[in-house]
């Protein structure tokens, strides 16, 4: 069931109060029979067995920063439900399938599935020479009950922020901060691990820390460098101040640069799931085979050739016109599940950070080529 609403909401400071407010603005679907129905289709999705969620989900959450928990813990009073029923809501779309070693499952890369967004992603830039970012969030169908948001956090000694994406995240896939810098973030299929005795936060919290921490991609790269992930992401970065843009291929605990000016002369960055060294279907570094694509028509190899083919062909001028255009191709967007996928472009995205200003659409799916653009000014 698609939800086509859309809001934006300004929280409080405080984190109790900014947790409470946006609790209370989710309260509708958090009620037990939606809270049942959205579980238990994704229950279906990722394997996970309704008599194992409430455990991964509790355990998931207690390896997020404490004021990370403090938040969600307002969140559920403010939407009048259990801590619990929160925990499993906000995990239920990356949980990992049920195994038989539930016990034995010690550490967060075992709470987490695998198989995530399959995204795509632009930057480019305009005639003065500011970074313009698109992406295409493309995730479960059955996520869109929950409609969509814009939703500003102001917490104490952090620099303020904006998350766009689905209504009643607490983390941050797509966003900017209010030192201009945008950030937007893929999966990447990843086979290491955390390293012992690093921080490792949970990769959508990470992101959001990666917001309220970091004013530059210099400060972006040391919080890379000193913070593992969970899972392996492909991280965007724009930097409205200065004109600097790159996209960070993020294993858990190790990255690789890509700055524009390393490509070809239109500068474009490019990318969808793979890394852009090497093709998803070879074998790792241990010459183990790779899991394969989630689909044969508009996979992550299919999507990448496909944007490279029309921004070789025209540089996106007329912005953001274009690069909504781009974003609504047929052969880059995600039209219609396909056999082995839920997949759908749920949300898109075009920014301009030098001027603090996005483009968001959603409401319909897909949404970038059926659903409502918004011209969002993004000013705290």
């Amino acid at each position: 069931m698609l939800d086509s609403t859309f809001s934006i909401l300004h929280l409080p400071a405080p984190l109790e109060e900014a947790g409470f407010t946006y609790g209370r603005a989710c309260a509708h679907l958090l009620e037990p029979p939606r809270l049942a129905a959205y579980l238990q289709a994704l229950s279906a999705i990722t394997g996970t067995h309704a008599t194992d969620l409430p455990h991964f989900a509790t355990r998931w959450a207690a390896t997020l920063p404490a004021h990370y928990q403090l938040q969600m813990a307002a969140f559920a009073a403010g939407a009048n439900a259990s801590l619990t029923d929160v925990q499993q809501w906000l995990y239920a779309d990356i949980a990992a399938p049920s195994r038989r070693d539930v016990n034995a499952l010690t550490h967060a890369p075992a709470l987490i599935n695998q198989s995530g967004p399959m995204c795509s992603g632009v930057v480019t830039f305009d005639e003065s020479f500011n970074p313009w970012t698109a992406r295409n969030c493309d995730w479960h169908e059955p996520t869109l009950s929950r409609g969509t948001c814009t939703v500003f956090h102001r917490a104490p000694h952090r620099i303020p922020c904006v998350a766009m994406g689905l209504m009643g995240d607490i983390d941050a896939d797509t966003g900017m901060n209010a030192e201009r810098l945008w950030l937007h973030m893929h999966t990447l299929l990843a086979h290491d691990e955390p390293r012992a005795g690093v921080s490792c936060i949970s990769w959508l919290f990470w992101m959001r820390e990666a917001l309220e921490t970091c004013s530059s991609l210099a400060e972006l790269e040391r919080f890379i460098t000193t913070t593992d992930r969970d899972r392996g992401v492909m991280l965007f970065a724009s930097d409205g101040k200065t004109g600097d843009a790159a996209i960070y291929e993020c294993t858990r605990s190790t990255f690789r640069r890509i700055d524009p000016w390393t490509l070809a002369s239109n500068r474009v960055l490019i990318a969808t799931n793979h890394c852009q060294h090497k093709h998803p279907r070879d074998t790792d570094e241990t010459g183990a085979p790779l899991p394969p694509r989630v689909s044969t028509s508009n996979g992550t190899v299919s999507r990448y050739n496909r944007l490279t083919q029309i921004l070789s062909h025209a540089h996106p001028d007329h912005l953001p016109d274009d690069l909504c255009e781009v974003l609504a191709d047929a052969r880059v967007e995600m039209r219609t599940a396909t056999p082995g996928s839920t997949l759908r472009t749920i949300y898109s995205a075009v920014a301009d950070p030098a001027r603090s200003q996005a483009w968001f659409a959603s409401g319909a799916c897909p949404a970038a080529s059926t659903g409502t653009w918004r011209h969002l000014r993004l000013a705290w």
